[in-house]
């Protein structure tokens, strides 16, 4: 996956939103349980990804200010192309175990998790202006697996995170599978 500006990363983002909330925003009653062999539930996921946007928004925010900090006036495509495809073919090979502060409580309904994520989209698009002055390759923070991402990154990073479990909803939904509910560390 390679970006070429701001408005292509928006544009991807909004496409997997979209999908996300059609695919799981009208689920039939029992759907929610539904979950892989070991997994989590659909519900549960959703929630994960709610919990993981807030996070990433908040990390968005402080490289933003950083960004905001150390430059001026800068094109706004600076700091593209953003080349996200060894990242999203290493995600696609190995299995993660979310960390705590992202593993899901039980804390809210497949509703709840898609507005607080839809919410954190909004946000995302009022700080586009802001995005735009500055130099997305200038703000750097580690991600806990993948290691210094750009603050351009990061902002591919959230569509990438929601498509993986797009993913995993899709197989879920497809095989219809209601398994028992095991462990919530295993993915």
């Amino acid at each position: 996956m390679i970006f070429n500006s701001l408005s292509e990363v928006y544009s991807e983002n909004e496409r997997v939103l979209h999908l996300l909330v059609s695919r799981t925003g009208s689920l039939s009653d029992g759907c929610e349980d539904l979950r892989s062999a070991g997994g989590w539930s659909i519900t549960q996921i959703v929630e994960h990804i709610a919990l993981v946007d807030l996070q990433l928004l908040k990390v968005i925010e402080i490289l933003l200010h950083k960004a905001e900090s150390g430059s001026k006036s800068l094109s706004a495509e600076k700091g593209f192309p953003i080349d996200i495809e060894t990242l999203v073919q290493r995600s696609r090979k190995e299995k993660y175990v979310a960390r705590e502060n992202a593993q899901p409580v039980n804390g809210f309904s497949i509703r709840q998790s898609l507005d607080e994520i839809v919410a954190m989209n909004r946000t995302l698009e009022s700080l586009r202006q802001r995005l735009e002055a500055v130099d997305l390759s200038s703000a750097v923070l580690p991600h806990w697996i993948f290691g210094p991402l750009t603050l351009g990154e990061w902002l591919v990073f959230v569509g990438v995170h929601e498509e993986r479990h797009l993913e995993q909803l899709k197989r879920i939904l497809e095989s219809g599978n209601l398994a028992a509910p095991d462990s919530l560390t295993s993915r």
